[in-house]
């Protein structure tokens, strides 16, 4: 019953929406206002005067009907005013029917309102459904404009996720050629699946992939300055030699991942999971590690110069050679930090910091804030265990009078 109901509404819609419709209407008009002219004129003698009338109106429109129909065969019906023209053409086809109309009753005075009814109300129908054609051709290559930007943006995402380096990295080149496609808010490349993908020496700066899984991934000496990997997967993905300096990588997993010689200077690394990640010679000035964890993270010969690692987990992290140079590591765990050898600690903020069990032999504690350390069986830079009785100032205060440093020892 429902199939029944929709078809007769589409077939009601389709013959509302024809243009010859209308014009039937207005020709059925026309009609029955000439036979109401043509009763009055001869007094209600409609047996008299129904001849002529049906010799003038009939012919009119068939005439018209025949030539609109043809038009309709070799343009379907392009523009509706080709029958108001078709009628007049007709008409001065055959004067005979003017005389006739003329002289029976006046026709021609009497038409003059009504056609002139017709002609508006075609023209201004014509108008307006060209209008409407229009609009709706319009909407239609709007629709398929946006199909095929849809399909673009897929087959880029696609791509970018290649494990073939060329395809990747062209992807992300084409990406970048649009508008909001890789970077903003709306970025293609947020939560994508990118796990394996070759992204090495892709220009991905200021891309937005939070929530992207890159595990595995290739992006070595890809530039990643101030993307936005917040939430991100990067597990067991190399990044050697990448630029991620002024990056977002708050909350990002980054355990296992090969960041040697990466630039991640003032990169935002709240709550980031880099548990054995290798980052030796890393920059990572004024980087933001609080609460970070760096358990059993290769930090060797990395540069952390006034970076944050504000209750950071570096328990069993190798520290060889690392500057925290001005860092601050309150409330740090640090315990079984056992190469820590050469750390340069100089103006740290080691409060309340743990460092028990730490191996601090010839590191540079210089200015550095022990305030509420623990140092239980910390091994100190001469060489010596921490006790009790240790005197923190020997190797923390320069004018000390038996201030250690490395070059005075023989």
């Amino acid at each position: 019953m429902i199939k029944i109901q929709d078809k007769i509404k589409t077939l009601f819609h389709q013959i509302l929406e024809s243009r010859i419709t209308f014009l039937i209407i207005g020709e059925m008009v026309t009609l029955g206002t000439l036979n109401l002219l043509a009763m009055e004129r001869s007094g209600n003698v409609i047996l008299d005067s129904i001849p002529s009338f049906v010799q003038i109106a009939v012919l009119v429109n068939i005439g018209t009907l025949l030539l609109m129909g043809g038009y309709y065969l070799i343009i379907k019906w392009s523009r509706i005013r080709i029958g108001v023209y078709a009628t007049i053409v007709f008409t001065l086809l055959f004067p005979e029917l003017w005389e006739m109309a003329k002289e029976s009753y006046g026709f021609p005075k009497e038409l003059i309102p009504e056609v002139a009814g017709i002609l508006f109300t075609v023209l201004v129908l014509d108008k307006f459904y060209q209008g409407r054609r229009k609009q709706e051709q319009a909407e239609r290559d709007q629709q398929q404009a946006d199909e095929k930007e849809n399909q673009l943006k897929e087959r880029l995402v696609r791509d970018a996720g290649s494990n073939v380096n060329d395809i990747a990295v062209k992807a992300v080149y084409e990406l970048r050629t649009h508008d909001g496609w890789l970077t903003g808010n709306d970025g293609l490349l947020k939560g994508a699946n990118l796990s394996g993908a070759r992204l090495e020496e892709a220009s991905l700066a200021g891309a937005n992939l939070k929530g992207a899984n890159l595990s595995g991934a290739r992006l070595e000496e890809a530039n990643l300055a101030g993307a936005n990997l917040k939430g991100a997967n990067l597990s067991s993905a190399n990044l050697e030699g990448v630029n991620l300096s002024d990056a977002n990588l708050k909350k990002t997993n980054l355990s296992g991942i090969n960041l040697k010689r990466a630039n991640l200077s003032s990169a935002n690394l709240i709550e980031a999971d880099l548990e054995r990640a290798i980052v030796e010679g890393a920059d990572l000035r004024l980087a933001n590690l609080t609460e970070a964890t760096l358990l059993w993270a290769n930090l060797e010969g990395a540069d952390l110069t006034s970076a944050n690692l504000t209750d950071a987990n570096l328990r069993f992290a190798k520290l060889p050679e690392t500057t925290l140079h001005w860092a601050n590591l309150e409330g740090a765990d640090l315990r079984n930090v056992v190469n820590g050898e050469g750390v340069d600690l100089s103006n740290a903020n080691l409060e309340r910091a743990n460092l028990k069990s730490t191996n601090l032999k010839e590191a540079d504690l210089e200015n550095a804030n022990l305030e509420g350390a623990n140092l239980h069986n910390v091994t100190l830079p001469d060489g010596t265990k921490w006790t009790e009785d240790t005197d923190m100032k020997r190797f923390t205060d320069s004018n000390h009078p038996d201030f250690w440093q490395l070059f005075n020892e023989e």
